[in-house]
């Protein structure tokens, strides 16, 4: 079972029917992994024929990083590995799943990693030639809030987006812009509590109207 978040846009009954949108955010099923860490991968997927075209404003906060050789932080996005990342060490690393083949690259600060080593030594991870990997909890996020992946112009409307390890107080804060058969982009904001509550099933929180405000997020016309 995959949980779902969605938040809907839903135009007046006069509008044309091309003018609905939904975005969702999907939680995989969460996976118990040693010292009572889990996983989950969560995908975005628009429901409604929408194209996926930016992220932006990501931040994972209390979630748990692996960091590579010479204590550097290691952000992965998609199959990429930083210099001194041993893959081997990827389920226990909170990082981006956007492929490679859709990436146009990156603007605005770059995103960062912080590690408070809690958790070096404990979990039995292959050690990269001598040296433990450095793990423990921390935030990924770009310094003031600008950082943005845009995507292809072959945007697909269901995007793998994050594998994120952690547990109770981890959050997810992100983004998303997305188009629809028109040339202007909707943008979704999500706040999600990753391995809090269940989530609701698509279409709780749709709202009539040209925007949404609830009390997981947002959506709005730029």
């Amino acid at each position: 079972m995959r949980w779902q978040l969605a938040l809907a846009i839903i135009a007046p009954l006069a509008a044309a029917a091309s003018s609905r949108a939904e975005v969702v955010l999907q939680l995989s099923d969460p996976v118990s992994l040693n010292r009572g860490l889990m996983s989950r991968n969560v995908t975005v997927v628009a429901t409604e024929g929408e194209y996926v075209e930016v992220f932006s404003s990501i931040r994972l906060t209390n979630a748990h990083q692996v960091w590579g050789l010479g204590d550097q932080p290691t952000i992965r996005v998609g199959s990429f590995p930083a210099f001194g990342y041993d893959l081997n060490w990827s389920a226990y690393d909170s990082h981006l799943l956007i492929p490679d083949a859709q990436q146009v690259g990156s603007i605005g600060a770059p995103l960062m990693e912080t590690n408070d080593k809690s958790t070096t030594g404990a979990l039995n991870l292959p050690p990269l030639f001598t040296f433990d990997a450095p793990s423990g909890f921390g935030t990924l996020a770009s310094a003031d809030g600008t950082d943005s992946f845009a995507l292809r112009p072959h945007q697909d409307q269901e995007i793998p987006f994050l594998h994120v390890v952690g547990g109770s107080l981890t959050r997810l804060d992100v983004r998303i812009s997305f188009y629809q058969f028109i040339p202007e982009p909707f943008t979704v904001t999500f706040s999600v509590s990753v391995f809090g509550e269940a989530i609701p099933e698509p279409g709780t929180f749709a709202l009539c109207g040209l925007a949404l405000v609830g009390l997981v997020g947002c959506v709005r016309r730029r």
